[in-house]
């Protein structure tokens, strides 16, 4: 009975090269198990002709055996299988011990992106725990603010998902919150309009909030807190010094305005106890704060005006 190891190299190519995706990879896999003489050619033929392909699989299944093969016998380690390096389908599919071997391996392009604009970082982002994320930023060469789809940092993704833990690996990593997207939005603004991770826990690296105070479209940082309700946001800018209590949106209203406005009684309060607040300021209308509580009938922030003047 003739078997496959007594074939010769010229048909054992042959073969190879009618095989598919998954044949291929499981006659590969058998040279571990059955005999070794079939290996170096199914692996050359698919390294020489196949893009590296298997490599991808490896990663799938976590298959660390193959892998080192494939590497040893001189694999791309950056090539494209499905729109996915072998790096970012481990990442994907939880495979730690060839994720382990790739990002430990020279020539690994941590910061290569697919044709959606999808990095490593990206996909440990949207697909990884906080111990793959971190492995990833491990790597010095890692682009921690690199720009992917719609011009947005990992940082926007992890914000969006409201996966703080990984954001504040991101902001220990280095990665800028103020930093905008394609539209003009930071992870700290995105934060606040989506109430995802608390502001506070995003920049509680820093003494206080650095970026801009407004975006690109006009719209005033403190204001978009306010509006959300968001008093820990309220607190971080308060810190700024170069901050105008009096500056107003574009509907014409100041920071207390809108605060009352909006029926925010923590807020009101906290922007009543600024030294810099003038309770007297008016709006585009004319009309101070204290007359849209009285006309509104909000008791409760006309009753923290009154106490106001106690102060």
């Amino acid at each position: 009975m003739s078997h496959i190891r007594d074939l010769s190299t010229e048909i054992l190519f042959l073969i190879a090269s009618y095989l598919q995706g998954s044949a291929k990879f499981a006659l590969a896999r058998s040279c571990k198990t059955l005999y070794h003489e079939p290996r170096p050619v199914i692996l050359k033929f698919n390294i020489d002709y196949q893009n590296s392909n298997l490599l991808g699989l490896a990663a799938k299944d976590d298959n660390i055996t193959l892998a080192r093969w494939l590497l040893d016998y001189g694999a791309n380690i950056n090539a494209f299988f499905r729109g996915k390096t072998p790096v970012m389908r481990a990442i994907k599919n939880s495979s730690p011990t060839v994720l382990t071997l790739l990002l430990n391996s020279p020539g690994l392009d941590i910061n290569l992106q697919n044709r959606e604009q999808e990095s490593a970082l990206w996909i440990a982002v949207r697909h990884g725990a906080s111990s793959t994320l971190w492995r990833v930023l491990e790597r010095v060469d890692c682009a921690v603010d690199l720009r992917h789809q719609r011009g947005q940092t990992a940082l926007h993704l992890a914000v969006w998902w409201g996966r703080i833990g990984l954001a504040q690996l991101l902001l220990a990593r280095g990665s800028d919150p103020n930093a905008d997207d394609d539209l003009g939005i930071s992870s700290w603004v995105k934060a606040n309009r989506i109430s995802g991770p608390s502001i506070m826990a995003l920049s509680q690296k820093q003494p206080e909030y650095a970026g801009p105070l407004n975006s690109r479209h006009g719209e005033p940082s403190l204001h978009q807190a306010i509006f959300h309700g968001s008093v820990g946001d309220v607190r971080l800018l308060q810190r700024r010094k170069d901050l105008d209590l009096a500056t107003i949106d574009r509907n014409g209203n100041t920071t207390l305005h809108l605060a009352v406005r909006s029926r925010r009684l923590d807020v009101v309060d906290l922007i009543l106890w600024q030294p810099r607040t003038d309770v007297n300021c008016i709006d585009n209308d004319g009309y101070p704060p204290l007359w849209w509580s009285t006309y509104l009938t909000y008791d409760e922030i006309t009753e923290i005006f009154a106490d106001c003047k106690g102060r």
